[in-house]
């Protein structure tokens, strides 16, 4: 039996700034030139019927003695070819899943989510993340670029925003106020160029979340639900965060590197 996976975004990735506008057309998009034949790439395509053992591995991960004395993971469960993901109440919880291979060269990559935030909720965070990984680093210290959906304790608006960390850098890309999220979440990788898009449900139109210089090494991709941030020492969270995942695809990929076994 393989050993569930622990996995990190970088804590300081939990105070967004930079408010930018701006959509993805089809002329300043990243194009994906070359790819392995959808043929090869359709096997790593998931719709979530079942946990597919071959292709992730469960995440967890505390910050502090406090939350590690008092944590569960959150519950997930496949339903009508859905991923359901609820954390627990009373604890810091979490869940999500990281791919156990990991994206060599350029490719493009995509995942719906469909995540209500609940209001008024001031004893818990809610936080859905997105996140590129380098695939042989030490977690705590590998480059790393995510996208974040973050509902802070009280308030009425939800931060959906970009961010990568590069040599010990920060970068910070667009930060969009919203409600709540029902949509797909991309990630374009060209040369070392990556390009964070989403869109919203029943629209045909990408917009541009953020744009990195990053890294040309191999990649992971992983995505998480939690109801804390790496600051909070103490927690009450009456009541569950729930989110769904769905339709993660490949699009494009130059190539798949398998973990070692």
């Amino acid at each position: 039996m393989k050993k569930i996976s622990v996995w990190v975004i970088v804590a300081l990735f939990a105070t967004p700034l930079g408010f930018f506008q701006g959509c993805a057309t089809e002329k300043d998009s990243i194009k994906i030139e070359k790819s392995l034949p959808q043929s090869k790439l359709t096997y790593y395509n998931d719709s979530f019927d079942k946990l597919r053992e071959d292709l992730w591995e469960k995440s967890q991960l505390t910050y502090n003695k406090a939350q590690t004395a008092n944590f569960k993971l959150a519950d997930m469960a496949f339903e009508n070819g859905k991923l359901l993901i609820e954390t627990k109440t009373g604890c810091f919880s979490k869940g999500g899943l990281l791919t156990r291979y990991a994206f060599g060269g350029d490719f493009d990559i995509q995942i719906d989510c469909h995540m209500d935030f609940l209001e008024g909720k001031f004893d818990m965070d809610q936080r859905a993340l997105f996140s590129l990984i380098e695939k042989d680093e030490e977690l705590l210290d590998s480059d790393q670029i995510l996208a974040e959906l973050l509902r802070k304790p009280g308030d009425r608006k939800t931060l959906f925003y970009s961010i990568c960390r590069t040599g010990g850098k920060f970068k910070r890309g667009r930060t969009d106020k919203i409600d709540d999220f029902h949509g797909t979440i991309k990630f374009v990788r060209k040369k070392s160029k990556i390009g964070i898009l989403y869109r919203i449900e029943n629209s045909t139109n990408w917009k541009e979340l953020g744009r990195f210089n990053f890294t040309s090494k191999d990649l992971r991709f992983g995505f998480v639900l939690q109801n804390f941030d790496y600051k909070r020492t103490s927690i009450k969270a009456e009541s569950q965060i729930a989110a769904i995942f769905d339709n993660f695809k490949i699009n494009a990929a130059d190539k798949i590197v398998e973990e070692e076994i």
